[in-house]
Protein backbone atom coordinates (compact mmCIF):
# COMPACT_ATOMS: atom_id res chain seq x y z
CA UNK A 1 0.00 0.00 0.00
CA UNK A 2 1.08 3.57 -0.58
CA UNK A 3 1.05 6.33 2.04
CA UNK A 4 -2.41 7.54 1.01
CA UNK A 5 -3.94 4.08 1.37
CA UNK A 6 -2.24 3.45 4.71
CA UNK A 7 -3.40 6.75 6.18
CA UNK A 8 -6.97 6.24 4.90
CA UNK A 9 -7.02 2.73 6.38
CA UNK A 10 -5.84 4.09 9.73
CA UNK A 11 -8.50 6.81 9.71
CA UNK A 12 -11.09 4.13 8.92
CA UNK A 13 -9.74 1.96 11.76
CA UNK A 14 -10.12 4.94 14.06
CA UNK A 15 -13.84 5.06 13.24
CA UNK A 16 -14.09 8.35 11.37
CA UNK A 17 -15.55 6.82 8.22
CA UNK A 18 -18.24 4.72 9.90
CA UNK A 19 -21.78 5.35 8.72
CA UNK A 20 -21.05 7.97 6.07
CA UNK A 21 -21.75 7.85 2.36
CA UNK A 22 -19.29 9.38 -0.13
CA UNK A 23 -20.71 12.94 -0.08
CA UNK A 24 -20.83 13.47 3.67
CA UNK A 25 -17.57 11.56 4.20
CA UNK A 26 -15.71 13.67 1.65
CA UNK A 27 -17.28 16.92 2.89
CA UNK A 28 -16.24 16.10 6.47
CA UNK A 29 -12.67 15.54 5.29
CA UNK A 30 -12.71 18.95 3.60
CA UNK A 31 -13.90 20.45 6.90
CA UNK A 32 -11.12 18.58 8.71
CA UNK A 33 -8.64 19.95 6.18
CA UNK A 34 -9.87 23.47 6.92
CA UNK A 35 -9.45 22.90 10.66
CA UNK A 36 -5.91 21.55 10.22
CA UNK A 37 -4.93 24.27 7.76
CA UNK A 38 -6.02 26.87 10.31
CA UNK A 39 -3.74 25.21 12.86
CA UNK A 40 -0.88 25.17 10.35
CA UNK A 41 -1.40 28.89 9.74
CA UNK A 42 -0.54 29.34 13.42
CA UNK A 43 3.07 28.71 12.38
CA UNK A 44 3.09 32.01 10.48
CA UNK A 45 4.41 34.89 12.56
CA UNK A 46 2.60 37.77 10.90
CA UNK A 47 -0.37 40.04 11.44
CA UNK A 48 -2.46 39.29 8.37
CA UNK A 49 -6.25 39.34 8.24
CA UNK A 50 -6.47 36.14 6.18
CA UNK A 51 -4.84 34.20 9.03
CA UNK A 52 -7.53 35.38 11.43
CA UNK A 53 -10.27 34.50 8.92
CA UNK A 54 -8.76 31.07 8.40
CA UNK A 55 -8.59 30.46 12.15
CA UNK A 56 -12.25 31.48 12.42
CA UNK A 57 -13.19 29.14 9.58
CA UNK A 58 -11.13 26.36 11.13
CA UNK A 59 -13.01 26.73 14.41
CA UNK A 60 -16.37 26.44 12.67
CA UNK A 61 -15.13 23.56 10.53
CA UNK A 62 -14.24 21.65 13.70
CA UNK A 63 -17.68 22.27 15.17
CA UNK A 64 -19.30 21.03 11.96
CA UNK A 65 -17.00 18.01 11.72
CA UNK A 66 -18.09 16.87 15.18
CA UNK A 67 -21.82 17.34 14.43
CA UNK A 68 -22.72 14.13 12.58
CA UNK A 69 -26.30 15.25 11.94
CA UNK A 70 -25.05 18.34 10.08
CA UNK A 71 -23.85 16.11 7.26
CA UNK A 72 -27.17 14.43 6.45
CA UNK A 73 -27.98 14.96 2.79
CA UNK A 74 -24.64 16.56 1.93
CA UNK A 75 -23.43 15.72 -1.57
CA UNK A 76 -20.11 16.09 -3.34
CA UNK A 77 -19.41 17.43 -6.80
CA UNK A 78 -16.80 14.82 -7.72
CA UNK A 79 -15.61 16.71 -10.80
CA UNK A 80 -14.74 19.80 -8.75
CA UNK A 81 -13.15 17.70 -5.99
CA UNK A 82 -10.99 15.81 -8.50
CA UNK A 83 -9.90 19.07 -10.16
CA UNK A 84 -9.07 20.89 -6.92
CA UNK A 85 -7.54 18.14 -4.79
CA UNK A 86 -4.20 18.22 -6.63
CA UNK A 87 -4.16 22.00 -6.18
CA UNK A 88 -4.32 21.40 -2.42
CA UNK A 89 -1.65 18.70 -2.53
CA UNK A 90 0.93 20.68 -4.52
CA UNK A 91 1.63 23.41 -1.94
CA UNK A 92 1.54 20.80 0.82
CA UNK A 93 4.24 18.78 -0.93
CA UNK A 94 6.30 21.90 -1.68
CA UNK A 95 6.10 23.05 1.97
CA UNK A 96 7.15 19.59 3.15
CA UNK A 97 10.03 19.56 0.67
CA UNK A 98 11.42 22.97 1.64
CA UNK A 99 11.19 21.84 5.26
CA UNK A 100 12.99 18.61 4.29
CA UNK A 101 10.13 16.56 5.65
CA UNK A 102 8.69 13.31 4.31
CA UNK A 103 5.03 14.30 4.69
CA UNK A 104 3.81 10.89 3.53
CA UNK A 105 5.72 9.09 6.27
CA UNK A 106 4.76 11.74 8.82
CA UNK A 107 1.08 11.24 7.92
CA UNK A 108 1.46 7.48 8.31
CA UNK A 109 3.13 7.90 11.71
CA UNK A 110 0.43 10.34 12.87
CA UNK A 111 -2.46 8.17 11.66
CA UNK A 112 -0.98 5.06 13.29
CA UNK A 113 -0.66 6.89 16.62
CA UNK A 114 -4.21 8.26 16.31
CA UNK A 115 -5.89 4.87 15.82
CA UNK A 116 -5.74 4.19 19.57
CA UNK A 117 -7.46 7.50 20.28
CA UNK A 118 -10.62 6.50 18.42
CA UNK A 119 -13.29 9.08 17.65
CA UNK A 120 -13.19 12.21 19.79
Amino acid sequence: MNAQEIVAANVAARGYMDGFLLGPLAARQIAKLCEELAELAGAINADMPWIDYLKHAGYHARLAFDDKAAWDGVTLNVDIAEAELPDVAVPLFVLADVMRMDVGQAAIDKSVADVARGVR
